[in-house]
């Protein structure tokens, strides 16, 4: 949910509660009293486009990833490996799963 949140916030998720982040989803999204439904999910996912994917990946590379910290997300990381040109870490993955 922080990461879904990134697209339109710099407002920390502090608790991965689907009530008390639902008013934060419903001001960016217009999805009113976020659940976790399948319909709810799909309306969301409509909300997140190209245009607002570089404002995520901003927010995001600037949560802290220190796991202790609320809020925390390693998700930078990947963002950072998934844009590079070096997919040795995929190799590496692959290697692991055979």
């Amino acid at each position: 949910m922080q990461i879904i949140a990134k697209h339109w916030t710099d407002k920390l998720i502090r608790s991965p509660s689907k009530s008390v982040n639902a008013p934060l989803l419903q001001e960016f999204t217009g999805v009113e009293n976020y659940k976790g439904r399948a319909d709810q999910i799909c309306r969301i996912m409509e909300c997140i486009t190209a245009e607002n994917y570089p404002d995520m990946c901003r927010r995001v590379k600037e949560l802290s990833m220190i796991d202790s910290a609320a809020g925390s997300s390693n998700f930078g990381r990947f963002l950072e490996l998934f844009e590079s040109n070096d997919s040795s870490w995929i190799e590496k993955i692959n290697d692991c799963l055979e």
